[in-house]
């Protein structure tokens, strides 16, 4: 069973990501942070492997290309859905992707049912590093 990952965490709020991520790089993780949507698309797009995606689906809309005809007309506000969209247009269904946000709606709820997001789980200061490193296990073994 593998041991360590290759993941995209997709939040606009980078403190956050360090704060969360550091046990799971000491851990030998190799985490890719991203804060924008312009660097999440470039790097989606250059076929690089990841095992897991974790998107934020609250990000500010950086450059056109996140935006353009791949955010539906009722979830522009939310970035992070295009992001996903990309995700599965790249990649297809086979890798994970661990929707982590304050997002609660249940029309995105159906978007993320429709595009197979596989965890969705709150973001803020109760969420320990922990359940995001069980999350991402979890998911990763699934897909395995």
């Amino acid at each position: 069973m593998k041991t360590t990952w290759k993941i995209l965490w997709v939040e606009d709020n980078y403190p956050e990501i360090k704060a969360k991520m550091t046990p799971l790089v000491k851990a030998g993780w190799e985490i890719i942070p991203c804060t924008n949507s312009r660097d999440a698309e470039r790097i989606l797009s250059s076929g690089e492997h990841f095992d897991c995606f974790l998107i934020d689906l609250k990000l500010p809309v950086i450059g056109p290309e996140v935006v353009e005809d791949r955010i539906a007309d009722n979830d522009e506000r939310y970035v992070g859905v295009g992001l996903i969209r990309l995700i599965r247009k790249l990649v297809g269904f086979r890798v994970p992707i661990i929707v982590y946000s304050v997002v609660h709606d249940p029309e995105v709820d159906k978007l993320l049912d429709d595009l197979q997001v596989a965890k969705r789980f709150p973001k803020g200061p109760n969420t320990s590093s922990k359940e995001v490193c069980d999350a991402i296990k979890q998911m990763v073994d699934v897909a395995v």
